[in-house]
């Protein structure tokens, strides 16, 4: 993004969220890296699920759901 990147993208827009009383969005992160700790940094920035390409469709569907 030529701006921000994902993660302080959705930091603004939890912020402005939290400020205006809406209720939140679910922001899935979709990564390119597959280990564990690469999973982390997605959960830390507030996103709930991350998913890993390539991806499948019953996760998408799950992730989805959430």
């Amino acid at each position: 993004m030529p701006v921000m990147d994902g993660y302080a993208a959705t930091q603004t827009i939890e912020r402005w969220e939290f400020d205006h009383g809406v209720p939140w969005l679910t922001i899935l992160a979709l990564t390119s890296s597959a280990t564990t700790q690469d999973g982390v940094r997605p959960l830390e920035a507030g996103y709930l699920v991350y998913l890993s390409k390539s991806i499948r469709k019953a996760p998408l569907l799950q992730a989805i759901a959430f």
